[in-house]
């Protein structure tokens, strides 16, 4: 079975395709499916990073403990530290 954030508390960030971000609307659906979580704007201060249509090398420097990737693009990564 995949990493999933599984605490309520866990934090997590959206990342897209550059050099656009992810759709209001897109963004909008994609957080209210994963509530109460608390999703931040800043890649540095999540504990989980779920990648949408984009390449999980995408965060340059980040550092994963685990990353489960389920498609070509599309993965859940939970960071290190």
């Amino acid at each position: 079975m995949g990493q999933r954030p599984s605490s309520a508390t866990s934090t997590a960030f959206l990342e897209c395709p550059q050099p656009t971000s992810c759709q209001n609307a897109l963004a909008n659906w994609i957080t209210y499916r994963l509530q109460p979580r608390v999703f931040t704007d800043f890649p540095g201060q999540p504990q989980w990073v779920l990648f949408y249509n984009t390449a999980t090398h995408a965060l340059s420097g980040a550092r994963f403990t685990a990353l489960t990737e389920y498609a070509s693009g599309f993965a859940v990564g939970r960071l290190a530290g």
